[in-house]
C-alpha cells in the first residue's frame, strides 16, 4: 500500500522497476512523510525479502539484486535502548496502591515480568496452573516456540498467591 502510493498508481510493480534509484526515491517519500530510518529500514527490508524469495524462485534475475548497490544496514533505528534503572524498578515494586487499587493488575504483571527473565504479557496470560511445578514456571514462548524454565522467586511467589486466592482461573 506504501509504494501504491508513492507511485500514485494500482497495477502491479514488476521486479524490474526496483532499482536502486527506485529505492532512494522510495526513501526520500517516506522520509517526506515523517519515515524514521527504522520503519523505512521494516519497509525495505520487507521488498529485500521479497526480491531474494523472487530471486530463489528463479522469477527475476540475480543480476536485477538492487540491494548491492542500496544497502539496508544503514537504516538503523536511532531511537536509544530506554530502560528502567534499578531504582525506578524498586520504586514500582513497592508503590503503595491503597489509593489506585485499579493498578495493582498492571503492577503486578510488570514486577511479575522482571522477575521471570521478561516474560510477555501475552506467555504470562497463557500460564495455565498446571505450568507451575516444584518452584518453577515451565512455559512455551509463543513468539519463538522456545521452551523455558524459570524459577519462582519470593515476588512471584506472593503475585501467584495473590491471584490463585482471588480468582477462579485455571
Amino acid at each position: 500500500k506504501s509504494v501504491q502510493r508513492f507511485l500514485k498508481w494500482d497495477k502491479d510493480l514488476s521486479f524490474t522497476d526496483i532499482t536502486p534509484a527506485f529505492l532512494e526515491k522510495y526513501e526520500a517519500y517516506l522520509r517526506s512523510r515523517g519515515g524514521t530510518d527504522g520503519g523505512i529500514g521494516v519497509r525495505m527490508r520487507s521488498i529485500r525479502a521479497l526480491f531474494n524469495q523472487a530471486i530463489r524462485r528463479n522469477i527475476v534475475k540475480e543480476s536485477l539484486y538492487p540491494f548491492r548497490a542500496y544497502k539496508v544496514s544503514r537504516l538503523k533505528g536511532r531511537g536509544g535502548k530506554r530502560a528502567l534503572n534499578f531504582i525506578e524498578v524498586k520504586q514500582i515494586i513497592n508503590v503503595d496502591l491503597i489509593d489506585h487499587p485499579e493498578l495493582r493488575d498492571s503492577r503486578n504483571y510488570f514486577v511479575f515480568s522482571f522477575y521471570t527473565r521478561g516474560m510477555n504479557f501475552a506467555d504470562m496470560m497463557k500460564l495455565k496452573w498446571k505450568d507451575i511445578k516444584g518452584g518453577n514456571i515451565y512455559y512455551t514462548r509463543s513468539k519463538t516456540k522456545g521452551n523455558f524454565t524459570i524459577k519462582i522467586l519470593p515476588p512471584v511467589q506472593e503475585i501467584l498467591d495473590y491471584y490463585r486466592k482471588n480468582s477462579l482461573g485455571t
